[in-house]
């Protein structure tokens, strides 16, 4: 699973990259369709991210009765301030849509990946 997570960062920070090139477009139909419909891109490919950083992750925090891995909230701060960087950028964009697309699609791959561990763990 670590090795999927690794690969995975690999992709993101890779289109992000050349996101901030303002070259998005040249990498074909597929990531030009994701470009044009923006969130669905955030939610998909960090919340894939969130997913894999669940899995590997140990610790957590205990929120009454809810666990949230922490290396997910380190995830979560990090996508944060990185989307906030882009006020700064010039070939990007800073867009609530977009941070909001992020933290939903972390929250909802963790909660898939929280049931997924506890039937591999409860079939142990």
């Amino acid at each position: 699973m670590a090795a999927l997570l690794g690969t995975w960062l690999l992709v993101v920070i890779s289109i992000h990259i050349i996101a901030d090139q303002g070259k998005i477009s040249s990498l074909g139909s597929t990531i030009s369709y994701l470009s044009t419909h923006d969130e669905l891109a955030h939610f998909t490919l960090i919340g894939l991210l969130g997913f894999f950083v669940s899995m590997v992750s140990v610790s957590q925090f205990h929120i009454g009765r809810f666990a949230i891995p922490k290396l997910v909230v380190l995830l979560m701060v990090v996508v944060t301030i990185e989307e906030t960087t882009q006020l700064w950028r010039p070939m990007r964009g800073f867009s609530f849509y977009d941070m909001s697309a992020n933290l939903l699609g972390i929250l909802s791959f963790n909660f898939i990946a929280s049931r997924l561990k506890s039937r591999i763990f409860d079939a142990v």
